[in-house]
This record gives structure tokens, sequence and C-alpha cells, in this order.
């Protein structure tokens, strides 16, 4: 049995293909469950395992569809960023790195907000935790070693002054994940932070040197500005000062889907 905020949900498994059926049964749970959330779960899980199908099934509500992305994580972007123009093509990396295997997709959209979708095991994490804040500073590392040679005037550049004007789907899969103390909608996990970490600045510094070389960093990708100058003295001037005064950021964290 799936487990969905009070109610419980039927999850059949198919024996000779990759599907998953959402069952509601009426008798059982007379109050009409909420069709975004039944379909919700299903596409996390669908998003997690590419391929896998899921049927998603409703009685009361007369509900009967069924999700699949072949991509994963790709699809789901796409999906998520239909109401979003995107400042360039989506990008995708993929790693498997001790305990910790992780697929993500992510692009940079003109205007403000952040659109997350992060997943830990096919469930959703909607306050993010460890894996989001490993693949934005691996971004900041990555871009930190494309900015003009640091000086004693210069800070290294942190993950909260990286623009969060982004469309993020990421997925997360490792054994006995560890959470916040009080629920399981923030990841705690070291391990997830680290690998991930590492591995975007690397696949993310190799695609800024085979896609914009000679540009220290592409500023239009990431403000979705067509002057990159103001933005570049922006940045020139906010790491003149301390870290306590960050970047203006109100992009949060949030499923905003």
């Amino acid at each position: 049995m799936l487990r969905l905020a009070s109610t419980e949900l039927e999850a059949r498994w198919s024996d000779d293909e990759m599907c998953v059926m959402f069952h509601a049964d009426p008798a059982r749970f007379p109050e009409p469950l909420a069709a975004h959330a039944l379909i919700g779960v299903a596409a996390d899980l669908t998003t997690a395992y590419p391929g896998l199908c899921a049927f998603v099934r409703d009685l009361t509500l007369g509900l009967d569809t069924n999700l699949v992305y072949r991509r994963g994580v790709l699809d789901r972007l796409l999906e998520v960023a239909t109401r979003s123009k995107l400042n360039h093509p989506p990008l995708r990396f993929q790693s498997t790195t001790g305990e910790v295997r992780f697929d993500l997709a992510f692009a940079w959209r003109p205007g403000p907000g952040l659109q997350l979708v992060a997943l830990v095991n096919g469930k959703r994490t909607p306050n993010g935790g460890t894996h989001v804040r490993g693949f934005w500073e691996g971004i900041a590392a990555a871009i930190e070693k494309r900015l003009p040679t640091r000086d004693a005037r210069r800070r290294l550049l942190t993950e909260r002054e990286v623009p969060r004007n982004a469309v993020l789907v990421i997925s997360v899969h490792l054994d006995d994940p560890r959470y916040g103390p009080a629920t399981r909608d923030c990841l705690h996990d070291v391990r997830a932070l680290e690998i991930i970490r590492s591995d975007v600045e690397e696949a993310f510094g190799a695609w800024l040197e085979r896609e914009w070389p000679g540009v220290s960093p592409p500023w239009q990708l990431l403000g979705g500005f067509h002057d990159s100058e103001p933005w570049q003295r922006t940045y020139a001037e906010m790491l003149s000062k301390p870290a306590e005064t960050p970047f203006p950021d109100p992009y949060l964290h949030r499923d905003d889907e």
C-alpha cells in the first residue's frame, strides 16, 4: 500500500510489463480524492523510473488515465516548462557513483522563479534538500572556475548567488536515505550532497568549455539578459563584498508546477 497524506491507495505492479496501477475504492474512501494528488504521485514515480507506465483510477471521480515518461527527468522537465520559455535547450546529467545514482535535467529561463521537482527513490521532497543543494554547489563551482582570476578583494562564488530563474528536475536513488529530523520532505544526506556536487561541477564545466569557449562565464545564458555588461558588473561588485550580503535572490526551493 502507498500512503498519500491520510489516504491509502492500492498500488498493483504488473508481472509481465513495467506498469503500476493506483486504485482508490470509493467504498473504503467515501471522501473524493484530489485527482491532481493521484496523478502527482504517479508522475513522480514514472519520472524516477523511465519507461514505467502508471495507470491512475479513481472510481469516485471517474478518473482513468495513464502516465509514462520514456526519457524520465527530461520529459518531465519539458512538461513542467510548457508555460516557460527557456534560455537554452535543457541539459541532462546522469551518474552512478558509489551509493548514489542520480538523473537530472535543468535549464535557465527568463523571469523570476525556480520550478523544482526533487525526488528521492521516486518520492517527492517538496523542500528539496542536499541533492538540490549539491546541484547548485556544483553549478557554482563550475562558474567560479571561469570567473576572472581571483585577487585579495574577491571571494569565492557561493551556490546561493547562482541565478535561480530555472527549471530543475532531479531524481536520486540511494539506499537508506537520511531525511530531516521531523519530516521526510527534505533530504539530509551528505552522500547525495558530495557526489552530486562533484559530478555536476565536472559535467557542467565540460559543457561550458564545449558550448561557450572563451566566455567567462556566459552571462546571457545565466541571466537571460541581452546585455551582459550590467550582469557582469553586478557580480564583480557582489564578490568584492562579504558573503553576508548575498546577491538578491527571491528564488526559493519550491514546487512550482
